[in-house]
């Protein structure tokens, strides 16, 4: 599962207040990672002021930062005429996508 899935499935009342409230009301000019960012700043500040949290969601930041580099470029890769095709699947992404989050805590497989 990766990054963005497990963030869709965590505490999905909130993740959709999370996205309708701040994400989306963002204008559309804003880069995808300054909104994604910003509702994780606010998703932080709404737990509390421990340094942890805020840790915690830079963490996931960057996690799902690394998650979409990794479809584009394997997307890129799969096009290239001088590779072929390359097989990979949907599981095959979701594995290089989560592997930045095998440290310690909840990004265990």
């Amino acid at each position: 599962m990766s990054p963005s899935a497990l963030i869709s499935g965590w505490n999905t009342s909130v993740q959709s207040w999370l996205k309708e409230r701040v994400y989306r009301r963002l204008p559309k000019a804003t880069p995808r990672s300054a909104r994604m960012l910003a509702t994780f700043a606010v998703s932080a500040f709404w737990h509390g002021v421990h340094p942890g949290y805020y840790l915690m969601f830079a963490g996931l930041f960057v996690m799902v930062g690394v998650e979409q580099l990794v479809v584009v470029l394997v997307r890129q890769l799969e096009g290239a005429p001088a590779l072929g095709r390359m097989p990979l699947r949907h599981e095959g992404l979701d594995l290089l996508a989560i592997l930045p989050g095998q440290g310690e805590g909840w990004g265990r497989v």
